[in-house]
């Protein structure tokens, strides 16, 4: 299912900047649907001593666990290089590329944030 939903993926985006562009928004649209969803539903079971250093830090991982969310966090923000390679697709590229590179740092930043928070309020931390 995986190769089929790729391969279709593939032929679309492979068919014209447009059909990408269409594309794109609405899987990025439904990405942030979900997201927004499950950031409702955690701070629905939020509970705030869920952030005490006894449970935030647990014995079975410790801090090396909070510094592999860290690194993974960093790997994610490295694949922002897709934002400078469609910038090339870009009207006035040298405008419009920095300012659509700091937008989606800031944004992603900002849903990692939330979600992170939402997640170890719930207890589903490290």
């Amino acid at each position: 299912m995986a190769f089929l939903f790729t391969v279709v993926i593939c032929v679309l985006n492979t068919r014209s900047t447009e059909t990408s562009a269409y594309i794109n928004s609405i899987l990025t649209a439904a990405k942030l649907v979900v997201l927004f969803f499950i950031i409702i539903v955690a701070f629905t079971k939020f509970d705030s001593s869920n952030f005490a250093e006894d449970k935030f830090v647990t014995p079975k991982y410790g801090y090396r666990g909070n510094l592999f969310g860290c690194t993974m966090l960093f790997f994610a923000m490295i694949g922002f290089d897709i934002v400078s390679t469609i910038a090339e697709e870009a009207k006035n590229a040298q405008v419009d590329a920095p300012a659509a590179m700091r937008e989606t740092v800031v944004i992603c930043s900002v849903m990692y944030a939330v979600i992170s928070i939402a997640f170890c309020g719930m207890g589903l931390g490290p």
